[in-house]
Formats: C-alpha cells, structure tokens, sequence
C-alpha cells in the first residue's frame, strides 16, 4: 500500500504581522535592562554637561528609565537619497526614576517619547558586507514630555520645566535628528566608504526664509498690545527674529532672515509667534501647524494660520480658535561644491582622526569660530587600548638590544621610554603599563564634515580659529589661519597639553538660487 505522502506548506507571516514587531519588542524587552545601565552612563558623560549648559547647578543624584522597555512599531520601508531606509515609530511611556539636586531635591517621573525613528543602508558597494553601514535618526525632533516631583512640582522652582525641556529637546536633537545620527559602521576601513558623510551627511540643499509679518494677534500686555518676535525651528536649527514693539500687526526687517540646511526634504518647519515681557516669562500667542520643507515652499509669501500650541501639539486644530496668522517667505538655495561665490557659501571642513597630547583620553571635539559663527563637530573618542601584549613586545625589544649591548640611555631613545623603565627591565623587573600608557598616543575618529557659513561682509583674511577641547570644555590646542586660505594652509596646533594634530581638509561649496 501506497504510503501517503505529507507536503509542509511554508506559511509566511502577514504584513500586519511584521507590522507589530513582535518578535523585535521581544528582543527589546530582554536587552532593556542592559540598555538602561549604558543609557545611566551616558547620562552622566554626555548629556549632564549639556543640560547644565541651560541649568546651570543641577546634578543627577539617581538616574533610571525605569523597566519599562519601548514600544515598536508599526514599520514602513522607503527608498530615500541616503538609501534603503526603514522607519520604526517608537513609543516609551517610562516609569522613569531620575532625581536632581538644584538647592534643593526634585524628581522627573512619567517621561514620554514618541517619534520616529529611521535606520538607513548607507553607502552600498559591490563587496562584502555591500552595506557600509547603518544609520540612526530622526528627521524632525521626537515628541518628548515629562512630570516633575517634589519642590519642582509645587511651583517653588519657576521655569524650572521650560528650562529642562529645551535643554532635553536640545540634547536629544544633537545626537539624533538630522543632521546628526547615530552609525554602526559595517565596512572595512580599506573598502570605498566615506564614514564621514555617514557621521554628518551632507545637506541636500538650504531653506532661506525670512519673517515677513505677522497679523490679528492677541494681545498679551495691558493696553490691548503685544510685543511680538518670532521663532522657527528646524531639527536641530533654530531662528529668532527681532522684536516689533507694541504691535498686533508687526512687519519685521528684511534682516530677520536663516539659512536652515536641510537634509530631507520630509524635515518640518515650525514657528512660533512670542510676545517679549522684561519681568516675566515670554507668553506664546500662537503657532503654526508644522509643515514641511516642500509645502513651506509651495506656500511662502502666504499668510498662515496660528493656533495654541496645544491644539497644535495635539492635533486637534480643526476648527479650534486662530489666534492670529504669519507669513514667512521662502526660497532654495541649491549647493554648488568647489566655488566660491553665490548668495551664500560655505567653508567646508572635513574632519577625520584626531591625536591627543600622550597619555590623554577621553571625548573630544573640534570647534571652528569666524567672528561670531562657531561649529563644533560631533564629539570622537579615544579609548585607553590593552597594554598587555604591548608591554610583553617593548620588554623583548629592551632585552635583546641589552644584549647586544647597546646603552640603556639609546634603548630609551628608541623605544621612547624613561631610563628608569629601561634599566628595570634589563635587571628582570615587569614594565610597569603606566609608563608605556604615560607616552602612547591616542587617537580619536571624529569623521565629521562641517559647513562653515560665511559671513555676509566676508573678507578673505579674517582669522579662522580652529580648536582641539575635551568634550568636558577643557581646551588641547588652537590654530588659526586666513579664511580665504583655509583651503591651502596646514594647521599647526599651538598644544596647551602636549603636542596636538588633527587630520582637517578644507574646501569651498556655494549656492545658487532655484527657480
């Protein structure tokens, strides 16, 4: 008899299925108790620094995201300039545990994020691994929100949360929304990837808007009027207009102009009308529904409407109250690499390996400064490397030159070591790591190219400062040469630690306006 055969039909999860993530929020819950020790460290080293930038005083004296691991999902799949992107919306209602001291004692629980968030396939190539690496950000700023405990919560601290909140927009911005993002690098060093455009890509083009006017808004201060000024905000860019005294109808200068860089053409513009009062904190009569780049385009010299912000904020503008509209005027700038001319041009630096005075470590970052305009890189870190197997080689190389019986003040020079350390190894002593740590140089790849705004009285022999700090502040070394040279010069940096040299290319991008 025939026996009967048995065919295994493949069955492939739905859409809606992948859609979940499941299996991914599963992974995620099991790597969160590890994610949230190294997010404490990160907390202390990175983001601290930056909030006391705006919070002057204020330290972590418990730092916790709680158990709560984030949401995923749902996720898309788009082609984008930088390549195969996935976008995965992200979700994290935390049970957050973070005290702060400011004078006094005050916690920040309930913290909320949502966004989402891109990873791209950057740089494909025909070797292996064909991705050069992956890319993680988001394209405009994540929604973020949070309760404050103790005297904070009671209102003993006034504009304590304001305060926190830009400083914690600001810092999330600086490592996450384009321009800036996170990379896991994936090719090898020697394969035609350039992890530089990865660190900071390159903008795609600039947003030039200018405030024009505003008109029919609220009156904020006694005798019926306002004090008006305008904010706009794009990713981690951010403008601020001049201020229209007692007006409800304000026409702002032609001076109250930004060139935003934009880096996809998704990035949203949001503007908010203030009115300014000396004595007390600056009321927002209204803002805009964030727009995209294209759609400012498309509706620039237009009146927009203003609505509360929180009706904005929580997508409940239709048929809510106008307070008023505003109307910005908006053009694109297309970059024209390798010139010098144009409405506008930039210096572009491109910025690769940095070396540290010896034995130094630690995060670094390289700051340029012409006049009032100042750029700093993302910050680079070099790490204190195993010393192990290097100390076992230099004592080798001390005992067979002793051997041969070179002097020990000539083994010191070859080696770079201390005579004291040479002659402790030929009476048969271990090398003691701290000398061999004492007199290594670290190095710390930055891969970073920074665009350089040029002022609009440029004038090519105005200095350009270029500067080598700690992430910390503490400066390492300057150098500075004409802008109109920077292209041509090699910096020598003036160590305030030990010598300093970083790897910097200079070059020229202008613009020209699109029709």
């Amino acid at each position: 008899k025939e026996g009967k055969k048995h065919h295994h039909e493949i069955v492939y999860p739905s859409l809606e299925m992948m859609n979940r993530l499941d299996w991914l929020n599963s992974i995620m819950a099991q790597l969160w108790p590890h994610a949230n020790k190294a997010i404490n460290k990160m907390a202390i080293e990175v983001i601290l620094p930056e909030i006391r930038a705006y919070v002057p005083g204020i330290s972590f004296t418990d730092f916790s995201l709680g158990e709560k691991p984030p949401v995923l999902g749902p996720i898309t799949s788009v082609q984008t300039n930088k390549g195969p992107t996935t976008e995965i919306t992200v979700l994290f209602h935390s049970d957050c545990d973070i005290q702060m001291q400011l004078g006094a004692s005050f916690g920040l629980k309930t913290l909320q994020f949502s966004g989402t968030l891109h990873v791209s396939m950057e740089q494909i190539i025909d070797e292996i691994p064909v991705v050069g690496g992956l890319t993680f950000y988001f394209v405009d700023q994540p929604r973020i929100d949070f309760d404050l405990t103790g005297l904070a919560n009671l209102g003993d601290m006034p504009g304590l949360r304001g305060m926190l909140r830009r400083a914690i927009d600001t810092v999330v911005a600086g490592i996450l929304v384009l321009p800036n993002q996170f990379v896991v690098p994936l090719a090898y060093p020697n394969q035609p990837v350039d992890f530089a455009a990865m660190t900071l890509p390159a903008p795609l083009y600039v947003l030039r808007l200018n405030v024009v006017s505003a008109a029919d808004l609220d009156a904020a201060d006694f005798g019926g009027t306002s004090d008006p000024y305008v904010v706009v905000h794009l990713a981690d860019q951010t403008f601020t207009s001049s201020t229209v005294t007692g007006s409800l109808n304000p026409k702002f200068s032609n001076k109250d102009r930004f060139d935003f860089m934009v880096y996809d053409p998704r990035q949203r513009v949001l503007a908010s009308v203030f009115d300014y009062d000396t004595f007390s904190a600056d009321d927002e009569l209204g803002c805009i529904v964030p727009m995209t780049v294209e759609e400012a385009l498309q509706t620039s010299g237009q009146p927009i409407d203003l609505f509360d912000a929180d009706a904005v904020l929580e997508e409940k503008t239709q048929g809510a109250k106008k307070h008023g509209t505003l109307t910005l005027r908006c053009r694109k700038l297309r970059l024209v690499p390798g010139v010098r001319q144009g409405e506008l041009f930039f210096l572009v630096a491109k910025v690769g390996v940095v070396a540290l005075p010896p034995g130094m470590v630690g995060s670094v970052v390289v700051t340029f400064q012409l006049g009032d305009t100042k750029v700093t890189t993302p910050y680079g870190t070099a790490y204190v490397g195993g010393q192990v197997g290097v100390n076992a080689v230099l004592s080798d190389i001390i005992t067979a030159l002793g051997a041969k019986k070179m002097p020990p003040s000539d083994i010191a020079e070859v080696t770079g070591l201390p005579s004291r350390a040479v002659q402790d190894v030929l009476a048969g002593k271990e090398l003691d790591p701290l000398v061999v740590e004492e007199r290594k140089v670290h190095t710390a790849e930055i891969n970073a190219t920074m665009y350089i705004r040029m002022p609009d009285d440029f004038f090519a022999k105005q200095e350009l400062k270029v500067s080598v700090a700690m992430y910390s502040g503490e400066e390492l070394g300057t150098a500075t040469c004409p802008v109109g040279k920077a292209d041509e010069c090699t910096l020598e940096f003036q160590g305030t630690k030990g010598p300093v040299t970083a790897d910097i290319k200079f070059s020229w991008c202008g613009t020209q306006g699109v029709p």
